[in-house]
């Protein structure tokens, strides 16, 4: 099923009237120096969670999993994603557009085109967390703005287990094999459901 919605296809032709470019790019520093850094220090007060010496040193270390891709007015870098790929998953790692990618549409075409085109074979795009202040709110605007595309929000619950009020689990926390086992289990269990963020 494909999900984008009429609104988010109309504003997708905007590529055509503006010159929106979109490209995979070879390096991760326009994206973090000109866009994402300035953006959510300048509206959050944070930085991201990696540098850009950090992204790209992953990225080098898992080239087919960790992307940039980049929209393009002329030459001027305009919008941006950090896609994080599984085999069955491309998730949004991060995101950000300037003020004239947001005038002409920018970020909508660059995902519009990742979920239509580049990942259009993938079971899942994720686009990311829609809350701030550690979940306890939410933003309804991101989360309108997902849903253009026809993304649904799922709950993302945390459980926190105190191993020591069971016992029998204590000998496979220790057993390396079995602990990778369990994990490995885990996130075979994950990819064939639902994935638990928007």
């Amino acid at each position: 099923t494909r999900w984008v919605s009429d609104w988010s296809s109309d504003v997708c032709s905007s590529d055509l009237r503006f010159g929106i470019r979109v490209v995979e790019e070879t390096s991760f520093a326009p994206f973090w120096e000109l866009l994402l850094v300035p953006r959510l220090t300048s509206r959050h007060h944070v930085k991201p969670a990696h540098t850009v010496e950090e992204i790209t040193l992953l990225a080098s270390r898992f080239p087919d999993q960790i992307k940039q891709f980049s929209a393009y007015h002329e030459d001027r870098i305009v919008a941006g994603a950090t896609i994080f790929e599984t085999l069955t998953v491309a998730h949004a790692q991060y995101s950000a557009v300037s003020d004239l990618g947001a005038e002409i549409g920018a970020l909508d075409r660059l995902f519009d085109w990742l979920i239509t085109e580049r990942y259009k074979d993938k079971q899942y795009f994720d686009f990311g967390i829609c809350n701030e202040s550690g979940g306890r709110v939410l933003n309804h605007g991101m989360l309108d703005w997902k849903e253009g595309f026809g993304a649904r929000c799922y709950a993302h619950n945390f459980y926190e287990i105190a191993t020591e009020n069971y016992p029998k689990l204590e000998p496979v926390l220790q057993d390396k094999s079995k602990h990778d086992l369990l994990i490995k289990h885990a996130q075979t269990l994950k990819s064939k459901h639902v994935p638990d963020r928007l």
